[in-house]
């Protein structure tokens, strides 16, 4: 059973690892070449936090939800640009 473990260990965080350095990727691009290509959002975080349940440090698991782009800083940096968004929006009205 230890064997199996490790392979779904392995497979599972291996891909969650390549999305989420695809997503950065996909960051820097966007910011450098100003080219535009949609984040997987979750996909790496969610493959990453599965593979970390199965390990001694599964109390950790949340912090792929925080390293992958896809997840947690994409929602946030949405969340501050359409709130920038408002922000301008109401001063030239008012």
């Amino acid at each position: 059973m230890d064997i199996l473990r490790i392979i779904v260990i392995v497979v599972l965080g291996g891909i969650g690892l390549y999305i989420i350095v695809s997503n950065w990727a996909i960051l820097v691009l966007g910011f450098l070449k100003k080219e535009h290509h949609s984040f997987s959002p979750f996909l790496g975080g969610g493959l990453l936090a599965g593979t970390i349940i199965l390990t001694p440090i599964w109390p950790l698991w949340w912090l792929a939800f925080i390293i992958d782009f896809g997840s947690l800083p994409w929602i946030l940096s949405c969340l501050a640009v359409w709130l920038l968004g408002r922000v301008r929006k109401s001063k030239d009205q008012g």
